[in-house]
């Protein structure tokens, strides 16, 4: 069935049903179709919140609705904001979802006037992966982020899959300095509409501080594999020029270069041993040095040391592993940012029972520290979340020592807020720690150098004794560690919300000291 709305406000509502039936709304103006998604129903209940989709630039046209029931469409709403779930229990500091679905951070870009600028792949039409779009949220301190209005749709040439963003520093392809310039992989074959279409990675420019973009449906990477995807583009000063990191298939990447961010060429091809996905290319500082090295990463969080000339990225390690969980993936560095690279991956968080799937990690700095055997990248929290962080308490193992159970053992309240437990001592340790979450429990053992969650197989530890400390994050059911002068991290989801948190100290016989944090709300 068809109906016809006439464009009055700036937003149409579109009531979801999270798990429903997945049938087809098509959007067409003069003839000609606009957008089209999968949208779950369940008309029998109430629908569980709205997706809500920017019309502003419709205003007054006529947009044909069809693929649905009158029922249905009675139900869709005109308003002048976007629709925002309110009062769901999320995570206080790791950014999710208003509601919907998030994977991938795209287009990561710090912007002249001081605005943080993440994007994502986002379907706002269920709970779970479809129509892959890019939503939006910005931040002035990589911590406290606002939600905005989803960017780019899926299209004729497919869905909109990762990408990154940059600064149009050298005013390339007729636009100022200010411009924002974003690349995306268009997923072709992925939707009926682009049936047939094949990879292609394509341009869109905002000139409005990164809330609209415009897609240059001329300017486009011929596809080089069938589905190749992700690019990463930063502009490299010793080459002068533009490189563009790709995927290609397998454990195949692609490096090309372009002077006016239009026409890029391939300059190698490379194979990376397990490598896949989202890869990202930049050069780190080694720490209480002079020297850096340049990082090619994947998805999984591994990475590869070598150097790179402009041309070719030459191996000079085998893979590492960066993370010691299965949590974090896809990671992004931010664009425009002087002298540090800061990294956002997606946590694969299910929040079962929730309106929302998926969230952001805490910003890390990466930088690299070196041991006498090897290279290990290190993940230290972000200087904006040190400096948001609130200092509540500062105690000593030897002032709660529980002679009951000859074990000293810290309870700390965590209901509707961060905690960051911070753990030091002096010299080397290999006492072992329980923290206690609810019903389950993460055991730190350093005499074995593992790290057990409750009901898993340990996770080993790095070999060195880098450090004498260690920190633990609890934001509702997301936990973030990291050690061993953060080369070790580790995210986790748990299952159900942390109220309580209980650290316990196993023998008790060295002293220890911890911090306690709190940091505000933010999304």
């Amino acid at each position: 069935m068809r109906t016809n709305i006439i464009v009055e406000n700036n937003y149409l509502w579109v009531p979801i049903w999270a798990n429903g039936e997945k049938q087809f709304l098509t959007f067409t103006v003069d003839g000609e179709k606009q957008m089209e998604f999968h949208v779950p129903v369940k008309e029998e209940v109430e629908h569980d919140f709205y997706a809500s989709i920017p019309v502003e630039h419709l205003k007054g046209k006529t947009v044909e609705l069809s693929g649905l029931n009158d029922t249905y469409y009675k139900k869709i709403r005109q308003e002048k904001s976007g629709y925002f779930k309110e009062g769901l229990i999320r995570p206080a500091i790791h950014f999710t979802a208003n509601t919907g679905w998030i994977n991938d951070p795209n287009g990561l870009v710090y912007d002249e006037n001081g605005t943080y600028h993440l994007y994502f792949q986002f379907n706002p039409f269920d709970v779970e992966w479809d129509n892959m779009s890019w939503g939006h949220a910005t931040s002035k301190d990589l911590l406290h982020w606002t939600w905005e209005d989803a960017v780019i749709w899926p299209d004729e040439d497919g869905m909109m899959f990762s990408g990154c963003g940059l600064r149009n520093e050298k005013e390339l392809l007729g636009e100022k300095k200010d411009a924002l310039i974003y690349y995306y992989s268009a997923a072709g074959d992925a939707t009926p509409w682009s049936k047939g279409k094949m990879f292609t990675q394509r341009l869109a420019i905002s000139t409005d501080g990164g809330r609209r973009f415009k897609k240059i449906k001329d300017v486009f990477v011929p596809t080089i594999e069938r589905e190749n995807r992700d690019p990463k583009v930063f502009w490299h000063e010793k080459s002068n020029a533009y490189i563009m990191v790709l995927w290609l298939q397998e454990d195949e990447f692609a490096i090309l270069r372009s002077t006016d961010l239009k026409n890029f060429t391939i300059s190698q091809r490379l194979r990376l041993k397990d490598a896949f996905e989202c890869p990202d290319l930049f050069e780190l500082r080694i720490e209480n040095t002079d020297e850096t090295k340049w990082v090619f990463w994947c998805a999984d969080g591994f990475y590869y040391l070598g150097d790179f000339d402009g041309y070719t990225f030459t191996l000079e390690s085998d893979k590492l592993i960066s993370y010691a969980s299965k949590l974090p993936y896809a990671a992004q560095t931010i664009s425009g940012l002087s002298n540090r690279v800061v990294s956002i991956p997606w946590l694969r968080a299910l929040f079962k029972g929730r309106l929302y799937t998926g969230a952001m990690g805490i910003p890390r700095e990466f930088s690299l520290v070196k041991t006498e055997d090897r290279f290990y990248l290190k993940h230290s929290l972000c200087k904006e979340y040190v400096s948001a962080r609130i200092l509540k308490d500062t105690i000593c193992s030897r002032d709660i020592h529980n002679k009951k159970e000859n074990q000293s053992y810290l309870e700390v309240d965590t209901l509707g807020k961060a905690i960051e437990l911070e753990v030091s001592w002096n010299g080397e340790c290999s006492d072992c720690f329980e923290l206690i979450l609810g019903e389950e429990s993460i055991v730190i053992d350093y005499k074995n150098k593992t790290v057990t969650k409750s009901g898993e197989e340990p996770k080993q530890m790095l070999p060195h004794q880098l450090g004498e400390s260690f920190s633990i994050i609890i934001d509702d059911s997301i936990l973030e560690m990291t050690a061993q002068d953060s080369t070790l991290y580790i995210a986790e989801e748990l299952k159900e919300s942390a109220n309580k948190i209980r650290l316990s100290f196993i023998p008790s016989e060295k002293e220890y000291h911890i911090n306690i944090y709190e940091v505000e709300m933010g999304n």
